[in-house]
């Protein structure tokens, strides 16, 4: 019977531990999102609705910035991801993270996926490619493919170097990179792209 109790104040000693922390540090997102598309969840001090406008289309939306929720439909639509994962994001939220400067504390890929405004479709993953002819060496590239499967957004090392990262596009439907700009790999990373849209 002791024993049994002992067990049961440990787990809610760790329980509360792990909320307080949360609510400290904000929510971390799982080792399953690869690091550098992992988005810090904002502490709780932006756990407000803010009113914005949409400069598009004139609507106005509430964003949580702490929860990682918009009240626009598409956002709606991609509650079922974690806060943690880009694919969760609409463009109001990029919006709200890079005028708030919450991006200046994200990896490299995550950031220029926000601050370009971009909105991911379901395949969304990392690569690693060669750096170089002789494979010696590996660079992270992140591919994000549309979901009606006819443009894919590929994010890697800027001028071949892994200091910046760097979106280029890739046009399914023609087969060829857009504005002939290319990252490194870029043959095997479109054959990649072509073979995963079958």
């Amino acid at each position: 019977m002791a024993v049994g109790a002992f067990v049961i104040i440990a787990m809610l000693v760790l329980f509360v531990f792990f909320k307080v922390m949360a609510r400290k540090v904000g929510v971390v997102a799982p080792r399953w999102i690869p690091l550098q598309i992992r988005v810090p969840i904002p502490p709780e001090e932006y756990d407000h609705d803010q009113e914005i406008r949409s400069p598009s289309t004139g609507e106005t939306y509430s964003v949580n910035l702490h929860r990682l929720v918009c009240s626009c439909s598409d956002q709606q639509r991609r509650r079922r991801y974690h806060p943690g994962d880009l694919r969760r994001h609409c463009r109001h939220l990029h919006e709200q993270l890079t005028t708030m400067g919450l991006t200046k504390q994200m990896p490299k890929m995550a950031a220029t996926v926000i601050e370009g405004g971009y909105t991911l479709g379901d395949r969304a993953e990392m690569l690693q490619v060669p750096a170089d002819e002789g494979r010696q060496s590996f660079v992270p590239v992140f591919i994000a493919v549309s979901d009606g499967k006819d443009w894919a957004n590929v994010f890697g090392p800027d001028d071949h170097d892994n200091a910046g990262v760097k979106e280029f596009a890739f046009d399914v439907e023609q087969k060829q990179w857009v504005d002939g700009l290319t990252p490194i790999a870029s043959d095997r990373i479109a054959k990649y792209i072509l073979l995963s849209v079958k």
